[in-house]
């Protein structure tokens, strides 16, 4: 007997949520003054030049939910270079002018 079933699962992390879990990080290891508490990444990413502390935590939010809802509508949405298409969504956890769009392409 043979089941037909539509269920499907994906074991594919979503590149853009990497990419906020890991700038969340540096945020979080920016703003920690004990060194007992790192979080991946250890590196000194002062020259990403991260927004500051109230303008990173207000649009991470909304950053991280408009990424989660494009990829729940669009299975494909991650799969073709989002952070470049899809740069002005996040240039807003930057510093904006230039020190911004360099710490972004880093």
């Amino acid at each position: 007997m043979r089941l037909n079933s539509s269920f499907v699962m994906e074991t594919d992390a979503p590149y853009t949520l990497n990419y906020l879990v890991y700038l969340q990080n540096a945020y979080l290891n920016r703003n920690t003054a004990s060194s007992d508490w790192v979080k991946f990444p250890h590196a000194d990413l002062a020259s990403w030049n991260l927004a500051e502390e109230e303008l990173f935590c207000h649009h991470f939010r909304r950053i991280w939910n408009a990424a989660a809802h494009n990829l729940a509508t669009n299975r494909h949405y991650d799969h073709s270079g989002t952070l470049h298409k899809e740069e002005e969504l996040f240039l807003p956890l930057f510093q904006q002018g230039e020190l911004g769009l360099t710490g972004f392409y880093q």
